[in-house]
């Protein structure tokens, strides 16, 4: 079958140039792509920044705002930059002799600070028993890291520790009758924690000074052997004074602040409820 004449004076051109075929276009490999559209960020940043430079930034964010995809990402950072995160905090109960309504109940943040110009006045949980109370809830971590779960198996043994060591305000509870049980808990968690930790809740407590044990090549599990009574009292007296009602309000979180992550759509979130009756207490 005969070619079509298109054809013919296509390979009539081509004989005439020589015999030559012409070259094809070559493609442009993908490293250089990817280099050139580096280029093209680059660039991009250059001029981002010399806009700033120049004052120009409220005009940025005005181009910005044209665009429906500059929006949203707009929208996104203004989200993570600005929200504010809810506080974890114990939750503390503590129960008049009189009546209950006459009790305490106050949320007292986790990390507890000093207030500038305080004359050393502390808010929040002091150190050492931020610590302790860590050091306890490790103890579930396992089983709790299987709380969606979907096997029977690992929501029975979820729902058990819920059930023995959770309270219902969030958290592990604590019900402390007397200053007794709350040392002997914390002794039990001095006696199994790391020495990394001890040393921290000791020097906390000012009992020890780490460069002094160092000096005299002493750790501090062997100092807590030889001194647990020492730290029982000092403990005791250091749960009576937290404990107090005017020290807890002075502690904890304020009406003004609480109604203040409320209106920001946000609330506390407990690391821990601990309940004390004043009857047996002190």
């Amino acid at each position: 079958m005969p070619k079509p004449a298109i054809e013919k004076k296509k390979s009539t051109a081509t004989a005439a140039s020589g015999g030559a075929k012409a070259p094809k276009s070559p493609k442009s490999p993908m490293w250089c792509e990817k280099e050139v559209k580096s280029l093209e960020e680059q660039a991009a940043d250059a001029v981002v920044r010399q806009c700033i430079k120049q004052g120009k930034a409220q005009f940025i964010i005005d181009e910005l705002q044209k665009d429906e995809k500059a929006i949203e990402v707009l929208h996104d950072w203004m989200h993570r930059e600005f929200r504010v995160k809810s506080p974890r905090v114990v939750t503390v109960l503590h129960i008049s002799v009189d009546s209950a309504p006459d009790g305490t109940f106050v949320h007292l943040p986790l990390n507890g600070t000093v207030i500038p110009g305080g004359a050393g006045a502390e808010i929040g949980v002091p150190r050492w028993l931020a610590l302790l109370l860590k050091e306890h809830e490790s103890g579930f971590a396992d089983t709790m890291d299987h709380f969606d779960d979907p096997s029977d198996e690992k929501k029975k043994k979820v729902n058990k520790v819920l059930k023995e060591a959770y309270s219902t305000l969030g958290g592990p509870g604590f019900e402390w009758q007397e200053i007794d049980t709350a040392v002997e808990w914390a002794q039990d968690r001095l006696s199994s924690c790391s020495e990394e930790v001890l040393m921290k809740v000791l020097h906390d407590l000012e009992l020890v000074d780490p460069a002094d044990l160092e000096k005299h090549e002493a750790t501090a599990e062997e100092w807590y052997a030889d001194n647990t009574d020492d730290v029982g009292e000092v403990l005791a007296e250091r749960f009576q004074t937290l404990f107090e009602p005017n020290e807890l309000t002075k502690r904890a979180l304020t009406k003004r602040q609480l109604e203040s992550y409320r209106l920001s759509g946000i609330g506390v979130r407990p690391v821990a409820t601990i309940l004390i009756d004043e009857s047996n207490w002190g």
